[in-house]
């Protein structure tokens, strides 16, 4: 009877097995719909207008494939129209209210992608990518991020990337809030005022960040 109740004494005090949380999948993808009770956030976005999108995908898949990971990996959602590829930075999913610098290293990057691709390939892409700052509502559902944009925040980014020939231009909204760290050039095309790169002030971080996307490149190929 002593040796029973010892067991018993035994079994109580063993501890129980930790169960094992399944991971939450990130949000990669965004939808554009009428978000009524969404949050209202000031919002980084990054267009890419690819002339003749839907024929690119089929020939170079790879190089599509690679806009996408660049934006997801940098904690960017995707939003895809027959005529775009729009990154969206939104405080939900970085959070962080300041992703204007993540955005410009992000299309930085894309920007790198399709200099790369255009140099390697017969098959040239022509393409123009914008950065622009604006409101969105928006909210996480069924691992989508739904978002409304408000004002002409996803019209200016979208008229920017078809003003931009195979080059990156920043808004005016999205300039003024990067002006101590980014130097630009101003230009007025078709009565838009943006804004081309000519340098970058916080050049160790920046540089840091490009370094490690070469790095991937090459471990990819």
């Amino acid at each position: 009877e002593e040796k029973k109740k010892e067991e018993k004494k035994i079994k109580i005090s063993q501890p129980q097995k930790l169960v094992e949380k399944t991971p939450v999948k990130p949000i990669e993808k965004g939808e554009h719909t009428l978000v009524l009770d969404g949050i209202k956030e000031r919002s980084s976005l990054i267009a890419v207008k690819i002339e003749d999108l839907e024929n690119i995908r089929k020939k170079c898949g790879e190089t599509i494939s690679k806009i996408f990971r660049t934006i997801i990996e940098n904690k960017g959602v995707v939003y895809e129209t027959p005529k775009y590829l729009i990154g969206i930075f939104s405080p939900q999913i970085t959070k962080t209210f300041r992703n204007e610098m993540s955005a410009i290293i992000t299309a930085r990057k894309i920007e790198k992608i399709l200099e790369e691709h255009n140099q390697k390939f017969k098959i040239k892409i022509n393409y123009g990518i914008s950065l622009n700052s604006g409101e969105l509502i928006s909210k996480k559902e069924d691992g989508v991020l739904k978002f409304t944009a408000i004002g002409n925040t996803l019209n200016l980014t979208r008229k920017i990337s078809e003003l931009a020939k195979n080059e990156l231009l920043l808004s005016h909204n999205l300039y003024a809030k990067v002006m101590g760290e980014v130097k630009a050039n101003k230009e007025v095309r078709e009565g838009v005022e943006v804004y081309m790169i000519s340098s970058v002030s916080n050049r160790e971080k920046y540089a840091k960040f490009i370094q490690e996307f070469l790095e991937k490149q090459k471990t990819e190929k």
